[in-house]
Order: structure tokens, then C-alpha cells, then sequence
């Protein structure tokens, strides 16, 4: 039986952020790489899961930094064609 290698585990997904977390002394790239030896699956494509779920992230908590901005009504607010523009 073959595994389908664009699916990660969450025991997988577990090692990566684990190993990520143990080495954040050291630069990203090295953790990478380790998590990558650890399982078995290219530089490229630990790199390209880690930063999938990061980029995630970072939308989730800008989200919510904008929605805390809304809600205290420290901005001005312009348009430019169709585009709003919230200035802080």
C-alpha cells in the first residue's frame, strides 16, 4: 500500500511544529530541515506545509487586529476607486 505523500498527518503536522518549537533558538531554516530528515519528506515540501499554515495564521490575527480597530473608532476611513482605505 502506498501512502499519499500530499497528505499530511496530524502526528506529522505534531513533529513539524514540535521540532519548529525546539530548536526556535536557532534560525527557521535549520529547524526545517531537521523536521524534514525526521519525516522523511523533501525541504520543499516541509517548508511549503509550514508556511501554508502560517500564512493562516497571520490572516486569522489580522483579522482580528482589524476588527479591534473597528470597534475602537481610531481610524479614518477613504475610497479610491473601489478600494476602502482604513487609516490609523
Amino acid at each position: 500500500m502506498t501512502t499519499n505523500r500530499n497528505h499530511w498527518s496530524e502526528k506529522e503536522e505534531s513533529i513539524l511544529f514540535n521540532t519548529i518549537e525546539a530548536n526556535k533558538q536557532y534560525i527557521l531554516e535549520y529547524a526545517l530541515q531537521l523536521a524534514s530528515m525526521k519525516l522523511n519528506r523533501s525541504l520543499s515540501a516541509v517548508r511549503q506545509h509550514y508556511y501554508y499554515h502560517k500564512n493562516k495564521i497571520d490572516k486569522k490575527s489580522l483579522q482580528k487586529e482589524f476588527k479591534s480597530l473597528v470597534k475602537s473608532g481610531n481610524y479614518k476611513l477613504s475610497k479610491k476607486g473601489n478600494l476602502f482605505i482604513v487609516e490609523i
